[in-house]
């Protein structure tokens, strides 16, 4: 997209798509240490407003994600569907943040599929989700291994305000969000409900170092094979719940047991 090539240059920029319209990709526009992307990578401090109904699709082609925002660079998305990205072996299905910054607001991350975080991956970098739905997002990998986070990973900082995070699938742990190796995730307002992970933590998988605080937030309906709310493995770390409901999760809510104050 010569838009963002030309923001990039400048170092910042505000792209406005066309409300009603579908931009479509069938092949990546550039190929990283990480995999193809459907965007070039972000590099400055770039705004894309869209809306309504403004959709970033993979419709065909090989794998490749659709959007990448490099070290110290930032990106705001306002109003956008952003869907379908394939990042195969790689991390980041619809979104990837190489220590960058990103901000959605009013945004839908769906059907996507990575090794892991098949939404969004934030490798060390900062995610901010307001009013934004991450749903129907899947995790995989060739030997079967891998696949955490299907609809958000995390190792550096994660907030959420009024956002939900809904029906993904990881075929290893953390159905919904997986936050690890000191990753902070303060989750507000938000939702975490039937979502999925074949092992651990269907709502939420925090990982030694990783901790997460969870306020006026609801996780409902997951499902997991232990810990079908949250799962906080051993190691240093911790899960706070503040005015939040961890319930109706299959077959548990929180393990292990004693681990999540205020949550049975």
């Amino acid at each position: 997209m010569t838009a963002v090539t030309n923001a990039n240059a400048a170092g910042h920029g505000t792209i406005r798509l066309v409300p009603n319209c579908n931009y479509d990709f069938t092949t990546a526009a550039e190929t990283g240490t990480r995999g193809g992307d459907a965007l070039p990578i972000i590099t400055g401090n770039i705004t894309i407003v869209g809306g309504p109904s403004t959709h970033i699709r993979r419709t065909g082609g090989g794998p490749f994600r659709l959007i990448e925002v490099a070290a110290g660079a930032r990106l705001d998305v306002v109003g956008i569907f952003i869907e379908g990205g394939d990042a195969g072996v790689f991390p980041g299905g619809a979104i990837l943040s190489a220590r960058g910054t990103i901000v959605l607001k009013s945004v839908t991350v769906r059907n996507s599929t990575a090794d892991n975080g098949a939404g969004i991956a934030s490798d060390s970098g900062s995610l901010i989700l307001i009013l934004t739905l991450v749903e129907k997002n899947t995790t995989r990998h060739p030997n079967g291994f891998g696949g955490g986070g299907a609809g958000i990973y995390n190792d550096g900082r994660l907030e959420t305000d009024q956002s939900r995070i809904t029906r993904n699938t990881a075929n290893t742990s953390g159905g919904g969000i997986y936050n690890e190796q000191g990753g902070t995730a303060r989750l507000v307002q938000t939702t975490l409900d039937e979502n999925t992970a074949r092992f651990e933590g269907g709502g939420l998988l925090n990982g030694p170092g990783g901790r997460a605080l969870l306020v006026r937030t609801l996780v409902k309906r997951n499902t997991a094979s232990d810990g079908g709310g949250i799962f906080d493995r051993p190691g240093p770390g911790t899960v706070t719940l503040v005015g939040s409901l961890v319930t109706a999760n299959n077959p548990n809510n929180c393990r292990p047991v004693g681990s999540i104050p205020g949550c049975s």
